[in-house]
């Protein structure tokens, strides 16, 4: 089992997790023409996609939903607040929700609602526990909610590290975007992210994979360095290892 990150950026989300015959997408952002050629240059075909878990309703991560809906006839699931606002422009579509686990029969694994704290109506990450590992998606997300600590123990974790305040302060946004990235219902900060790494780095997590980083308010190395800090007491390399996401795939995978 693979973990493939195809996007990850305010221009598109959107993450592969199977093997190269059969898998499921968390979020669809970006476009179905820019899906369908990250999982191309990975060699895996789009019908190998076999169902959809949306966090929530912003379209850098569901912008692809309609046209890939066409595509491919597969199941998307989210909370009910998810689906509710999906209906609205899904017409048709075979929308699922769920607010606590689901059984997810093609990866053989059993999926679970994370809560986050978002702009939007029931925003959500995804714990997937399969035989004998565990993968979570924690991204977009004001603060560390009580959900993060579904986390917990997973050997692998997606975890949003979006900006760095100084940046974010002295950028060109404004005043009410600034007050809305940093929020209680907005993204998570370099500092807040590596705060909760540590707990995971202490539970067990071996890959932390950091993610959804802005373009304009952070930087590869801030994030990281942030992460050191806050873990110190232990060895990068072998307590744990990290991945910081580029905007775009890379054909990097991470076996899960």
């Amino acid at each position: 089992m693979r973990l493939y990150p195809l996007f990850s950026s305010s221009k598109g989300n959107c993450y592969y997790l199977g093997s190269k015959t059969a898998g499921v997408l968390i979020d669809a952002g970006g476009s179905t023409k820019r899906i369908v050629a990250a999982l191309s240059s990975a060699g895996i075909p789009l019908t190998a996609v076999k169902a959809i878990f949306v966090t929530h309703e912003h379209s850098d991560h569901v912008g692809a939903l309609p046209v890939l809906l066409k595509r491919i006839n597969v199941p998307v699931f989210g909370t009910p607040g998810t689906v509710s606002m999906l209906s609205r422009g899904l017409s048709g579509a075979d929308l699922h929700s769920f607010s606590e686990r689901v059984s997810v029969y093609d990866i053989k694994a059993e999926a679970a609602v994370l809560k986050t704290s978002h702009d939007s109506a029931e925003p959500c990450g995804f714990r997937f526990d399969f035989s004998e590992s565990s993968v979570s998606f924690l991204t977009d997300s004001g603060f560390v909610t009580d959900g993060f600590e579904g986390a917990i123990s997973s050997e692998t974790v997606v975890l949003e590290s979006n900006y760095d305040p100084t940046m974010l302060s002295r950028g060109s946004y404004p005043p009410h975007t600034k007050a809305r990235i940093a929020g209680r219902f907005g993204h998570l900060s370099n500092a807040a992210s590596a705060a909760f790494a540590r707990e995971l780095v202490g539970s067990g997590t071996k890959n932390l994979i950091l993610a959804h980083l802005s373009e304009n308010n952070n930087t590869p190395e801030l994030a990281k360095s942030a992460l050191w800090a806050e873990t110190a007491g232990f060895t990068e390399g072998k307590d744990y290892f990290v991945k910081i996401l580029p905007p775009v795939h890379d054909n990097w995978f991470c076996a899960v």
